[in-house]
């Protein structure tokens, strides 16, 4: 089964036949894989890749994602990723029609704001009422006047999370430093952008739309959805993270590999979700069933540090 790479160094990216060659910038050591025994890269020091490498990583659907400093700055993504014209035509016709997308959007902020719930119960342990309260609070104007309220519900939520993170922190007697926040948040943006190769999805038209930013995408709005899950569920451990870039891999399998969610003998880790969730989106857009947001997920168990 292919596995993710985690390049913890400045490298140079080259095609040799249907391998790549990765090559460290400062001690020039070169290192082969063969392109079938990648599903993605994660170029956490910034990478230079050639156009024939750049055509493989297309011909083969891997995503090369790009880090500098701790920030996501963006993904190489495959121009093969879009599967079915049929799919994509049924996304369109839906969330081009205002009232239907309006529908969707609520049940995404319905989702994510469940979501926190769930973490505020784990993180407060019988104190939590009063976040719950928050969000619902948020959720019952979405509710009231969907047309207007949506980009502002979204800001409100962003702020509450603002100020429960740091009463957990306040509580905890631990830091999330923003430079990790950023990071956590990076690599959980670009492992939602990585289930696109695998869906019929178009990632550009999304949801969620939000009259102040410049630009959104499907994968923000499944970013707003799980960033409970993703992030806040990763913090306590990470905050006590060195520092050091090659621990990161390995920290991230720890996190990404916990089961939240079942259908029969299928499992779901936190990886596979939103691929999941896309499945769901699909299904409602191809009218065969009514989407509900991170249906019968449930919040893994906190690893406290």
């Amino acid at each position: 089964m292919p596995n993710q790479v985690f390049l913890v160094k400045n490298v140079r990216i080259r095609r040799r036949k249907n391998t790549l060659e990765i090559e460290d910038t400062g001690s020039e050591r070169l290192t082969l894989i063969p392109i079938l025994q990648i599903s993605e890269i994660f170029a956490l020091q910034s990478a230079e890749c050639d156009g024939p490498a750049l055509a493989l990583l297309s011909e083969k659907a891997v995503p090369l994602h790009l880090f500098e400093d701790g920030n996501y700055r963006g993904s190489w993504m495959p121009f093969r990723s879009i599967l079915s014209g049929q799919v994509s035509i049924a996304q369109y016709m839906v969330l081009f029609d205002p009232d239907l997308r309006i529908q969707i959007a609520q049940e995404i902020i319905r989702g994510g704001c469940r979501l926190r719930s769930a973490v505020s119960r784990k993180w407060f342990k019988g104190n939590s009422e009063s976040w719950e309260n928050k969000y619902l609070d948020v959720l019952s104007v979405v509710y009231a006047n969907p047309g207007k309220n949506i980009s502002k519900a979204l800001q409100t939520i962003r702020k509450i999370d603002l100020l429960r993170r740091k009463e957990y922190e306040n509580r905890q007697g631990i830091d999330f430093p923003t430079e990790k926040l950023r990071l956590a948040e990076g690599l959980a943006k670009a492992s939602i952008l990585g289930v696109f190769t695998g869906l019929s999805l178009d990632p550009l038209v999304n949801i969620l739309r939000e009259e102040t930013a410049s630009f959104m995408s499907l994968c923000d709005d499944l970013f707003f959805l799980f960033e409970p899950l993703f992030v806040d569920l990763w913090l306590p451990g990470f905050s006590q993270w060195s520092g050091k870039i090659d621990e990161i891999s390995e920290r991230y399998r720890n996190h990404f590999t916990r089961i939240c969610a079942r259908d029969g003998k299928r499992a779901w880790s936190l990886r596979t979700l939103p691929l999941r969730e896309g499945y769901a989106l699909i299904s409602h857009f191809m009218g065969r069933t009514r989407y509900r947001a991170a249906r019968k997920v449930e919040v893994p168990s906190i690893v406290d540090p």
